[in-house]
């Protein structure tokens, strides 16, 4: 972990160790896994990483119909769909994941 990261102990993992250290039992702790992304169109194609500029959110899935908001589903059809009539500007099957060091999760990106 690095302090100087922006999300620094603002992690699931900090999180249950504040909630254990203060005491709660971990046989009531639940933790959920969501199933679904936050999408967003990036200023610069060669700035991808975490916390790079986005000013605008991907237009809605098929299913979710909801702007920035991806399910699973429609992260693994995007990947492998050779057309992607709703993502002007993206490239079919050009889709690169990266697996963040900090906070070991992962990231798709277009390009």
């Amino acid at each position: 972990m690095n302090p100087s990261n922006p999300g620094f102990e603002r992690t699931v993992y900090d999180t249950a160790n504040y909630y254990l250290n203060a005491g709660m039992p971990p046989n009531k702790m639940v933790l959920g896994q969501p199933t679904y992304g936050r999408s967003y169109v990036i200023s610069e194609p060669m700035n991808n990483g975490l916390y790079c500029d986005s000013p605008h959110v991907m237009p809605p899935g098929p299913w979710t119909r909801t702007y920035g908001i991806y399910s699973y589903p429609e992260i693994l059809k995007v990947q492998i769909n050779d057309t992607l009539p709703q993502l002007p500007g993206a490239t079919p099957l050009a889709w690169n994941t990266i697996v963040d060091t900090c906070h070991h999760t992962p990231y798709t990106y277009n390009g």
